[in-house]
């Protein structure tokens, strides 16, 4: 009877401790969806349904939300070619090339996340950065999530305004193509949307590590502090929540460096998972970048050349070339921050791994997670082509400057 009763109050035990952790999943789930939900707001404006966030809980696409975006999409595609490939539009072929990649953006976009498990790529990205603020404690850090839902609402704030102002001053300078410019406008701005779905999720990233490197320094400075041998009477300063020693102190029996070295290896498997599901976004969006500016290139030459041509077509295709460029910086910033977030991580640890004073078992668990480190660069490529970092700008002014020379000479022969 003592052991059915013992069995009956282990399993109790084990029952609420599950449903304890899974309560606790559940309220982070529902904390990180919080810092997305403008973009994600937008993202369902558009028939963009990556994912299905109820209860709490993140589900694959319904079938309904498939068959309206598929709806959507069909009704869009006969729109999209009525007006840009009617004789009657008058506008060069070359300067549809822009809308047609954005158009294919958009179908390829929709067809992954519905039928080739691009809805279960997303929802593990969210469930494991979940997992990570269980493991990391980010509740610590003050304001954390609120900090990160601003973040996104000036995101959003920023990519609304500057695609509007484009709208408006192309409709200004063409009241009867009002139409064509509002097509463009659903198109172009999709891929706005994608790129600041994507940045949030490197942003995540970036945060998450940026606790981790907390944590770091922390014990790091305090390690410094005990080899100071002047002492100074001064006011003692309170010590803020945020500086909480995660590792704690130096033992041959401490283990949090490991475990740090753990979650830095999740934070490395979930940027590849975010490379994999944003890889076809991220090449779109360069394409139609680079695809602008040739084309901003080709036009001012030929004006430069035809005293007929119309200016206002050259200055509206260069506010678009414009906006499309700062695509390009805003994606190279936000991968550029994550990579010295990562820097920061590798001189902190390496800091550990030189200390002679700490334990042995210490230096190696820092030795192993510095080998973490070099395994997970944390880099982002476009299948593993083009590195997004802040390298990628000087390569595409590099393309873009080349190209300028070839149709210069060009011209001069035609």
């Amino acid at each position: 009877m003592e052991n059915n009763m013992t069995e009956e109050k282990n399993q109790e035990n084990k029952q609420n401790m599950e449903y304890s952790e899974e309560n606790e999943c559940k309220i982070k789930i529902q904390k990180v969806m919080y810092t997305v939900k403008p973009v994600t707001v937008l993202e369902y404006c558009f028939a963009m349904f990556k994912y299905n966030f109820c209860d709490g809980q993140l589900q694959p696409t319904k079938t309904g939300m498939k068959i309206y975006s598929s709806l959507c999409i069909i009704v869009y595609a006969l729109v999209f070619f009525r007006f840009f490939f009617m004789p009657a539009v008058g506008y060069p072929y070359i300067t549809l090339v822009p809308p047609i990649c954005a158009f294919i953006h958009y179908v390829i976009s929709s067809f992954i996340a519905f039928f080739l498990s691009g809805s279960k790529a997303y929802i593990c990205i969210f469930t494991t950065i979940a997992k990570l603020d269980q493991l990391l404690q980010v509740d610590i850090v003050k304001d954390f999530y609120k900090k990160s839902r601003s973040r996104t609402n000036i995101l959003v704030f920023i990519a609304v305004s500057i695609h509007a102002l484009n709208c408006f001053l192309e409709i200004i300078g063409d009241l009867k193509e009002y139409v064509m410019t509002l097509t463009s406008f659903h198109l172009f701005f999709t891929q706005r949307i994608e790129l600041a779905s994507f940045f949030n999720c490197v942003a995540m990233v970036t945060d998450r590590l940026n606790v981790v490197n907390k944590f770091l320094d922390t014990f790091v400075t305090e390690q410094d502090k005990k080899d100071i041998t002047v002492f100074i009477v001064k006011e003692r300063k309170k010590e803020s929540k945020e500086t909480l020693n995660f590792i704690g102190r130096a033992s041959e029996n401490n283990v949090k460096i490991r475990d740090l070295a753990a979650i830095y290896d999740i934070l490395g498997r979930t940027c590849m998972m975010i490379n994999k599901a944003y890889n076809f976004s991220l090449l779109m969006i360069l394409t139609n970048s680079l695809a602008f500016i040739l084309i901003t290139f080709w036009q001012a030459l030929s004006f430069y050349q035809s005293q007929e041509m119309d200016s206002s077509d050259l200055i509206y295709m260069a506010v678009w070339c414009m906006s499309t460029i700062s695509n390009l910086i805003a994606l190279a910033f936000g991968c550029e921050r994550l990579l010295r977030a990562r820097n920061k991580t590798r001189i902190l640890v390496n800091k550990i791994v030189m200390d002679y004073d700490l334990p042995r078992s210490m230096r190696v668990q820092a030795k192993a997670f510095m080998e973490l480190v070099e395994v997970w660069p944390l880099h982002i490529y476009i299948y593993d082509m083009f590195s997004v970092d802040i390298t990628l700008i000087l390569k595409f002014i590099s393309v873009a400057t080349t190209y300028l020379i070839v149709i210069i000479q060009i011209s001069h022969l035609i």
